[in-house]
């Protein structure tokens, strides 16, 4: 009865919901494919997109660069010799500006020692080595034949600071000569090893320097013949530097003239002019020539005069 006054049928209704559940659905699957066609269209396009390649170097594309590389564990200390490595490609954008290449292996194979471990197949690179291995000693590198010396300078006899590692000096001597002082340079163009202590100008510069006495240590580096030359010459007088310019040539180490007074006034020396006070005088027949030679008494000694 309630059918024939209008009342809702629930078949109706229910065939009414599950049309809005299969339209929904239908929509939702419309959305999900056309989705699905601009996905797929879009990688289409990259795929078609041109492809830059690398920057060639001759027409090869990150040329090899052939490496020094360890061939096995090298231990802090131990020098790089030829057993110890191997060479290996690598392509350029993987090797570090300080990599060991093959073509410079003649100047560290045998030279240098390792300044930290190493581990097999590692890229050695230049700040692993060093000239000398650590705690050996001495870190500067003394040809054969020459020597290092060390002397003491003040501001003045020192260039003022200006004498720094690895610049090069005259070494002067100042010394007393019949109660005349003179100055000559005993060693010329030699090379400075270190200035108080400190082998690099940099850090020199912001290190306290090895101090005697309110004067500053330099080691040189000179010739074993200089090296005694520069010993003898500190217990006869005073040692100065003279700096020498970067632009000259090296001058042999040839020791220069010797100044003295008569060179600063152009006066010439009569010294050996002027006769001395002779207390007496005496003649005598030498007995092997025949000869009369002439003797003076000067401050109770009697010379010869060679002049006579």
């Amino acid at each position: 009865m309630g059918s024939r006054f209008g009342a809702a049928n629930p078949a109706h209704a229910m065939l009414t919901k599950i049309r809005w559940i299969v339209g929904a659905l239908v929509v939702v699957i419309v959305i999900l494919l056309v989705a699905l066609l601009l996905i797929v269209k879009n990688d289409s396009s990259k795929k078609n997109e041109p492809v830059t390649p690398p920057i060639a170097t001759d027409g090869i594309v990150d040329p090899p660069v052939e490496v020094i590389v360890a061939a096995r564990d090298i231990k802090v200390g131990q020098r790089l010799t030829r057993d110890l490595i191997h060479i290996r490609e690598e392509p350029a954008s993987r090797v570090p500006d300080k990599a060991l290449l093959a073509r410079n292996s003649s100047l560290y194979v045998d030279r240098k020692y390792a300044n930290v471990d190493i581990f097999a197949n590692m890229m050695l690179l230049e700040d692993h080595f060093s000239d000398t291995a650590p705690g050996s000693g001495s870190r500067l590198a003394i040809p054969p034949g020459y020597r290092a010396v060390t002397i003491y300078v003040d501001t003045q006899t020192g260039v003022e600071g200006w004498a720094k590692p690895e610049s090069r000096v005259d070494i002067l001597w100042t010394f007393e000569e019949r109660s005349e002082r003179k100055v000559a340079a005993i060693v010329k163009y030699v090379k400075i090893l270190s200035v108080g202590g400190m082998v690099s100008s940099a850090k020199s510069e912001n290190a306290a320097p090895i101090t005697v006495q309110g004067k500053t240590s330099i080691t040189l580096l000179v010739t074993a013949e200089d090296a005694q030359r520069v010993a003898l010459a500190q217990t006869m007088g005073t040692l100065s530097l003279s700096l020498v310019g970067s632009e000259e040539s090296d001058q042999g180490g040839i020791p220069g003239k010797v100044i003295g007074k008569g060179d600063l006034t152009g006066a010439t020396d009569n010294t050996a002019e002027v006769e001395p006070n002779v207390d007496g005088v005496l003649y005598t027949e030498n007995p092997a020539t025949g000869e009369v030679e002439k003797w003076i008494l000067v401050n109770g000694r009697w010379k010869r005069d060679t002049n006579f």
